[in-house]
């Protein structure tokens, strides 16, 4: 996927590896001004959300183990602005505003 929304239609096209990031970012995830990551307790679930996102995004996370929590984190300040773009705002956590917010958006 082309970050920087050079693609030749300008339409975003949501696939399953792009759904499943939002899903993901919505459920357990945080956006801030310069990164963009998840939070989870299965070791094996941020290994895959990692895998996901790096193939979506031609980019490479970083991976650690912080308060008890796996965290994947991407430091991108163009994949922030990218979220922005397409209307997902500055996410701090996944409460039912923020749920209710991005499916809102959705329809």
């Amino acid at each position: 996927m082309n970050i920087n929304g050079n693609n030749n239609n300008n339409k975003l096209v949501v696939t399953k590896n792009l759904g499943y990031i939002l899903g993901v970012l919505v459920g357990d995830g945080f956006i801030n001004e310069n990164s963009i990551g998840v939070n989870c307790k299965d070791l094996d679930f941020a290994l895959n959300f990692k895998k996901v996102f790096e193939e979506e995004f031609n980019t490479i996370g970083g991976l650690h183990f912080y308060n008890c929590l796996w965290r994947v984190l991407f430091n991108s300040r163009n994949l922030v602005k990218f979220f922005k773009n397409i209307g997902i705002e500055i996410i701090f956590d996944s409460t039912k505003e923020v749920k209710y917010g991005f499916f809102t958006w959705c329809i």
